[in-house]
């Protein structure tokens, strides 16, 4: 019994990290693939600029953290690089387009993971839809209108307000 206790444990604390590197969504499956949680998909781009974008230049990148104790934002942040990294090396910018994250509560099996699909686009094209990053009131009303849709929690919400305000 201890010994079935101790390994309970030790895969608690220990769980297992998974790094994605970006690949075409046509050529490969999603993390959130045959998962006992599927977890909830969000739209950032609206529907109609969904359908602009073809699937074959449509690239995903995947972050779990190694236990429950991490956060959605914190496996954003690391799956974001990534994605801006990827398309930066083509001259171009990253535009997400959705992203599906897990559901809390975040226990053995179900840790904070996300899975972000976005397109490399010209530069102007990108800033288009999104506010500019150095504008606090536009990705503070964007933040705070995540709130309100039921897209993010109220403590990510704190949280994501405090980078911006720190910016």
């Amino acid at each position: 019994m201890k010994l079935l206790l101790s390994c309970l444990i030790v895969l608690t604390i220990a769980g297992c990290a998974v790094s994605g590197s970006v690949k075409n969504i046509n050529s490969s499956t999603s993390g959130f693939d045959g998962a006992a949680f599927k977890g909830e998909t969000r739209l950032i781009a609206p529907e109609a600029e969904l359908k602009k974008y073809s699937r074959s230049y449509q690239f995903r990148v995947f972050e779990q953290s190694a236990t429950g104790y991490g956060s959605i934002p914190e496996a954003r942040d690391q799956a974001m690089p990534k994605a801006i990294e990827f398309c930066r090396s083509m001259g171009k910018e990253a535009k997400v387009l959705k992203e599906q994250t897990s559901v809390p509560p975040h226990m053995l099996g179900n840790f904070p993971r996300i899975e972000i699909t976005f397109v490399c686009v010209e530069q102007s094209d990108a800033k288009s839809s999104l506010p500019d990053s150095g504008d606090r009131l536009g990705r503070l009303e964007k933040l705070k209108s995540l709130l309100d849709n039921g897209a993010i929690t109220k403590d990510e919400y704190e949280i994501e307000k405090r980078k911006i305000l720190r910016d």
